[in-house]
């Protein structure tokens, strides 16, 4: 049996450790966060998959909110107009197949459950160089499968591949519930705000249940409704209302 050791347990590193433990391989992930940490913190992403990746998720037995979780079925974009009231852009478009928005706190938690049912071995540690050298040499492969933490510094940065040397934007959000969502054959809007850049707003699943109306609850407790975020390019996040942050 090869024996693989995957640092990072996000979305790519745990999905593919199921992936090879379903398939027979000894898998060992290693992260820094528990499963009730994660579920516990903080937002992680503005979390939203096309079909295309859900269907990764189906081929693993592992899209354990494919009923619950209410669907993204279209996109409508519209630009405000800089002279005066009214639109300059507006147009809207359903996708052909759904999309959806799972909170990670609510997904990867679940998904440690089941690499560690299926056998798969979690280790909490903070990674560095000597722990990659010490996987290195009891593992038959290594994989980093890092995203924003501090082990991904450790790899120089491929410049053909992204011009971009530091982020493009911030971005502040939060969950809520109460709010009528706009009058839209399909969920989910992204649309353009002259006073913070751009807004978005998702039907998703959180913590409690998923979505049945919309308003606002302390997101770090977790609440059903409506993902919201602002895009501000090029500046510091500014929590919205309600955001314990």
């Amino acid at each position: 049996m090869k024996r693989i050791s995957i640092v990072g347990g996000g979305q790519s590193g745990l999905q593919l450790g199921i992936g090879l433990v379903q398939k027979g391989y000894e898998v060992k992930i290693i992260q820094d966060r528990t499963g009730p940490e994660l579920a516990a913190g903080r937002v992680m992403s503005s979390q939203c998959q096309f079909d295309a990746a859900l269907q990764l998720e189906r081929d693993l037995g592992i899209n354990f909110w494919e009923d619950a979780c209410p669907p993204v079925e279209g996109i409508s974009f519209s630009v405000p107009n800089p002279e005066g009231p009214g639109k300059a852009v507006e147009w809207s478009a359903r996708l052909e197949q759904k999309a959806q928005s799972i909170d990670q706190r609510v997904k990867m938690p679940r998904w440690i459950e089941e690499f560690e049912r299926l056998g798969g071995k979690m280790e909490i540690a903070t990674a560095d160089i000597a722990m990659l050298e010490r996987e290195a040499k009891a593992a038959d492969l290594v994989i980093v499968a890092s995203g924003k933490g501090e082990i991904g510094k450790l790899f120089e940065r491929d410049a053909d591949r992204s011009p971009f040397a530091a982020p493009q934007r911030a971005l502040a959000l939060t969950y809520v519930h109460g709010m009528t969502p706009p009058p839209r054959a399909f969920g989910g809007e992204l649309q353009p705000d002259p006073g913070c850049g751009r807004v978005f707003r998702l039907p998703c699943a959180d913590h409690q249940r998923p979505l049945r109306d919309h308003g606002l609850r302390r997101c770090a407790r977790g609440s059903d409704g409506l993902l919201e975020g602002r895009l501000h390019p090029r500046r510091a996040p500014r929590p919205l209302e309600g955001d314990p942050r």
